[in-house]
């Protein structure tokens, strides 16, 4: 189940096993259901443009370009509403919703060059497409 479940609304390839046991764990742990509801029920989304306007420091924003669940382009809409921050789009080529669980040894890289500063000149909203495996 949860294989093909990941496959259809996660991942753009086939998950790995560890996927797949970790999503299997969380899913099966005991009293898990009651608190997901209780959040569902209390989770407002909101207009999202103004809370992102009120971000100030320097962003990255990660995404994968074959997200089966929200299309790529809402990264760049994001990255729009965030008029108060530096901020850059890295886009992953072949990669769905969560790219560090596909890629996390690329996207850690990409993390820690962030961190360091080593992509500061860029910031300004910024988009950049990362060729995958």
């Amino acid at each position: 189940h949860w294989k093909d479940a990941l496959s259809k609304t996660v991942t753009s390839k086939p998950p790995s096993e560890e996927h797949i046991e970790s999503t299997y764990d969380f899913n099966r742990r005991a009293n898990r259901r009651p608190a997901a509801e209780i959040f569902r029920k209390n989770y407002i989304t909101g207009d999202p443009s103004i809370v992102l306007n009120k971000i100030i420091a320097p962003t990255l924003i990660l995404w994968g370009m074959d997200n089966p669940t929200v299309m790529h382009l809402e990264a760049n809409v994001m990255q729009h509403w965030m008029t108060s921050a530096y901020t850059m789009v890295k886009k992953y080529s072949k990669l769905g919703h969560y790219p560090y669980i596909e890629e996390p040894k690329l996207v850690a890289q990409d993390i820690i060059e962030f961190l360091n500063g080593k992509v500061d000149k860029k910031l300004l909203k910024t988009t950049l497409i990362v060729q995958t495996p």
